[in-house]
């Protein structure tokens, strides 16, 4: 388990109360959940080693993302891997990331895949 920022609403108008306001958000934490539920493994040979779902709670919301892609990257002279979203395509044909993660959780989600 790990800990993230809880979002709320800010309903203030001026300046010193919105930064006031940020900096009590930021000290409150909640605990965020988070299992690998499948593991699928890529074809050998390609850069892409498999794709894995997660279920996450967060704040007692539980969903479900499915296909991170964990690929085989050369880092420095060194392999290493790397975790990173699902992917789509969209209208005009490019690729490009199914969820966004804020940065909180992505290094914990890296972690545990």
């Amino acid at each position: 388990m790990f800990q993230v920022a809880m979002l709320t609403k800010v309903a203030h108008s001026s300046i010193g109360a919105m930064r006031q306001h940020f900096e009590s958000v930021m000290q409150e934490t909640e605990p965020v959940t988070a299992e690998v539920i499948a593991v699928r493994k890529a074809p050998v040979g390609d850069k892409l080693l498999a794709l894995v779902d997660v279920a996450i709670t967060i704040h007692g919301i539980d969903f479900k993302v499915r296909g991170l892609r964990v690929s085989r990257e050369f880092v420095n002279g060194t392999h290493a891997t790397s975790v990173t979203s699902p992917l789509h395509r969209s209208v005009d044909e490019q690729w490009s990331s199914t969820v966004a993660f804020p940065k909180e959780l992505h290094q914990p989600l890296s972690d545990i895949v």
